[in-house]
């Protein structure tokens, strides 16, 4: 079957999916993002379910890259390439505009007001980046995406963007989005290791009063009843160590709605289990990780394994986690290569190029979507 003939890119325009034709898009990616895990009908189901949730509900785009002569006509037109924007919240330490002489009178600032110059902003994190196979290798995806870039830059008031590749880092590194860490630490859960259970209460002889009470929270927190209040003294910690840094940075906020997107797709997968899957991965992973000390990370990895026992699943995994935080006995350290975080600064300030770039930080799997 032959292609249709290349389109002039001057000809190509972005535009917002209607409802229908999101679904369109979706039946022409889901050999790419469902099969074969999911069955067509399953894949569906999946975007229509996870669509209405608070997370998406207002947040979240598909886009549609098509022809501005098709536009003109009244059938259909056809989607040449499509993606989705999710809008999540995020903070910046913002000391692009700040002199070396000044720096120092920043940093007494943040000290005493514990604020300083640490800004919530609204970034958007672009997703399921998809052309399909007859319109592939003639530059529809980087047309789209120069041109989402420049929508989130003037009608969206953008100053960040980011995305998550699977096509290695130098696709969308030539189109402004810079890879950052991509690492994960793996421990294994052994059918047959029996020390979990018993471990898990035990580790180190934690047994100071401090490190007690926090065994015992780790026992309490296991509904979703709990979240909110975790994430708000999550938070409360993240600004306060955001304020303290002294170089321009970035990170995504943990958020309720986030987590229960989160959870929510991994319920639908669940749902799903009767039927035979052969790719699915089996493993445990930690969408949002904050610790103490090497006793605290032992504790929580010893519960997790154990949770991760109780439904069969191979592994505990944890994205870029702090080294100095684990303990280094079993836990295996590697790069990822798939997923791999992208960042783009739209900041347009002249006094930018004072600093290379924004450090990514919390670059958990909770920012992935």
């Amino acid at each position: 079957m032959s292609s249709k003939p290349q389109i002039d890119i001057n000809d190509l325009l972005l535009v917002k999916a209607t409802p229908e034709q999101a679904i369109i898009a979706n039946q022409t990616s889901y050999i790419e993002w469902g099969h074969p895990e999911l069955t067509l009908e399953q894949y569906l189901e999946r975007e229509k379910i996870l669509e209405n949730l608070e997370f998406t509900r207002d947040n979240f785009q598909v886009w549609i890259l098509i022809s501005k002569k098709e536009q003109q006509q009244e059938s259909t037109p056809t989607i040449l390439s499509a993606c989705e924007t999710f809008k999540r919240k995020a903070l910046i330490k913002d000391i692009t505009t700040i002199t070396t002489d000044k720096l120092e009178k920043l940093r007494e600032v943040d000290d005493e007001e514990g604020g300083g110059n640490v800004k919530e902003i609204i970034c958007y994190a672009i997703a399921s980046v998809f052309t399909p196979p007859n319109f592939r290798n003639k530059g529809y995806a980087s047309s789209m995406l120069k041109l989402l870039s420049d929508i989130l830059v003037k009608e969206l008031k953008a100053e960040f963007s980011f995305l998550f590749s699977n096509i290695g880092p130098h696709f969308y590194q030539r189109l402004g989005w810079n890879v950052d860490d991509h690492k994960e630490i793996r421990f294994n859960v052994d059918n047959n290791n029996t020390h979990i259970s018993d471990s898990a209460d035990n580790v180190n002889n934690v047994d100071n009063m401090n490190n007690n009470i926090i065994v015992e929270e780790t026992k309490k927190i296991t509904n979703q009843n709990d979240l909110e209040h975790i994430i708000q003294q999550d938070c409360q910690f993240i600004y306060q160590e955001f304020s303290q840094l002294d170089f321009p940075a970035f990170l995504v906020l943990p958020t309720k709605p986030t987590f229960e997107w989160h959870f929510e797709r991994s319920k639908i997968y669940a749902k799903f289990r009767n039927i035979k899957i052969t790719t699915f991965e089996q493993k445990l992973t930690i969408l949002r990780f904050r610790s103490n000390d090497q006793k605290i990370t032992k504790l929580l990895i010893e519960h997790a394994k154990r949770e991760a026992l109780r439904y069969n699943l191979k592994q505990v995994v944890f994205w870029n986690p702090d080294m100095k935080l684990f303990p280094n006995d079993d836990g295996e350290l590697v790069e990822r290569k798939d997923s791999l975080p992208s960042l783009a600064c739209h900041y347009k300030e002249p006094s930018f190029s004072y600093f290379s770039h924004f450090k990514w930080l919390l670059l958990e799997k909770y920012t992935w979507c």
